[in-house]
């Protein structure tokens, strides 16, 4: 996977955790709409998106990653910058 998250630049990382997972968005229509899909990745990157929360973690508050948090940390992995693990404070 880090090999591919490299790869991908945040947009398309973004795209793609949105549509593979069904996230109960207020935009569901943004699967089959390309330019509302568009508009909701773009306010995902500025961090103005909707929360989204995984629904396995959603009754853990210390489980709240943003997406884009995600993508750096997978990036920071897939370059060697990161090592495994919990990232330092």
């Amino acid at each position: 996977m880090l090999p591919r998250v490299r790869e991908m630049g945040p947009r398309r990382f973004v795209g793609l955790v949105l549509k593979r997972y069904d996230w109960n968005l207020p935009l569901t229509q943004a699967r089959s709409n390309d330019t509302a899909m568009d508009a909701l990745v773009e306010e995902i990157m500025q961090r103005q998106g909707p929360v989204i929360v995984m629904p396995a973690w959603e009754d853990e508050p210390r489980v709240n990653a943003h997406i884009m948090d995600l993508h750096a940390y997978l990036l920071a992995r897939a370059e060697g910058v990161q090592r495994p693990g919990r990232p330092l404070p």
